[in-house]
């Protein structure tokens, strides 16, 4: 399976299990991943790894197994602000957000870090390296 066909799969799985339309969480992760100037991805992260939950994140990054991610955790981490802004972005409710990027987050960030270890430029550099490939597949 590609990544793309990874993620989709995800984002329908995250979709059925939290009730959430699958457009709303496609727009969430291309919000989170269309631009490593806004760097979202990158930002939760190490929001994620400053709220003391760097061993979950360095789990999604290497090659064992995922841990999971309390949809409280991702609120403490990101705070309310960052949670409405994305919601904004995505054209969800603030109070889907937690719960989708628990959801999302640790299969996207595996499936972008596949040598086991943080791109160098960073996860958003990885995610815009493989947003181009997709368009460029879908554009030839």
């Amino acid at each position: 399976m590609s990544i793309q066909e990874d993620i989709q799969k995800y984002i329908d799985q995250a979709s059925s299990q939290i009730n959430v339309g699958k457009e709303k969480l496609e727009g969430l992760v291309a919000s989170l991943v269309s631009d490593e100037r806004k760097a979202q991805l990158d930002g939760i992260v190490a929001s994620l790894k400053e709220k003391g939950l760097k061993d979950t994140v360095s789990s999604w990054i290497g090659t064992g197994e995922n841990q999971p991610i309390n949809p409280e955790k991702i609120k403490e981490a990101l705070g309310v602000q960052r949670i409405e802004e994305l919601a904004a972005q995505a054209k969800m409710k603030a109070s889907e957000i937690p719960q989708a990027l628990s959801n999302l987050l640790p299969q996207i960030i595996d499936k972008l870090t596949p040598d086991g270890k943080e791109p160098e430029n960073g996860i958003a550099a990885a995610a815009v390296k493989f947003l181009k490939d997709i368009q460029s597949r879908t554009a030839g």
